[in-house]
């Protein structure tokens, strides 16, 4: 087993970030530097098949395993975890795992209702489609290749496409059915255009353990549209204590 690719940066409180389906590591570099300046070693992570990570661990379990390992690379532990969409799911199953000291999920899976599924798929897909042909056309002439040729060279020189392709079912069928004993935030976007956000908001009713944060006018990525309030998140979160009174729900920030 090899480490996945992570871009360490910062000295201070370990603090993991795990990007969703489709992305890398740079799609943290927004909070990265408040992250840094409230005392935090980030390391953000190329899931296998994203990025610069290459690898075939695509179960849930498997994947889990060599986050775990590349942190024991680094003589790491326990240690504060933020993840967004599919990267929120797997921050929040850590949590439930107890490999975390405290997790932020941002608008993560696990909580979309079936019939959104589909739809969300379709979203996801249709995304990842318009960025394989955008990235052929820049490397082939348009009049030297169909769409299709278009298309299928986007995908070769697209470095998160692999993962993408063979996490999107699992990372779409994923749910959340255990408590987290340790503190932990999840917040989301009213505006998010991929998650239905309606499965979140029920969750929150049941489960006052976590604080639930809603973010107005924000969509899927809170970390590149609210990076203040979603650095602020963290923070607020790692400082929590896990013997301190249950968080109420904070409702729509102002």
């Amino acid at each position: 087993m090899r480490p996945l690719h992570y871009e360490s940066s910062g000295e201070g409180v370990p603090v993991l970030l795990i990007h969703g389906l489709g992305d890398r590591h740079t799609v943290w570099r927004a909070i990265t530097p408040t992250l840094v300046a409230n005392g935090c070693q980030v390391i953000a992570i190329d899931l296998p098949g994203h990025g610069l990570s290459g690898g075939r661990e695509w179960t849930i379990a498997d994947t889990i395993r060599r986050i775990v390992f590349t942190l024991e690379s680094l003589e790491l532990t326990r240690v504060h975890v933020v993840g967004n969409s599919f990267g929120g799911y797997l921050a929040l199953r850590m949590a439930v795992d107890d490999l975390a000291s405290s997790v932020t999920a941002l608008s993560p899976a696990g909580f979309t209702s079936a019939p959104r599924l589909v739809l969300a798929g379709g979203r996801l897909v249709r995304n990842r489609l318009a960025e394989a042909l955008k990235r052929g056309t820049n490397h082939t002439a348009k009049r030297s290749t169909t769409q299709i040729g278009r298309l299928a060279t986007g995908a070769r020189n697209q470095p998160s496409w692999s993962g993408f392709a063979r996490y999107m079912l699992p990372g779409l069928l994923v749910r959340l059915r255990a408590s987290i004993p340790i503190p932990a935030t999840i917040a989301w976007g009213d505006a998010d255009p991929i998650l239905d956000t309606r499965g979140i908001q029920q969750a929150s009713l049941l489960d006052p353990s976590i604080r639930w944060v809603e973010i107005p006018g924000c969509g899927h990525f809170p970390m590149k549209e609210a990076p203040a309030v979603s650095a602020s998140l963290v923070v607020e979160t790692m400082k929590l204590r896990a013997d301190a009174p249950s968080p109420q729900n904070d409702g729509p920030l102002p």
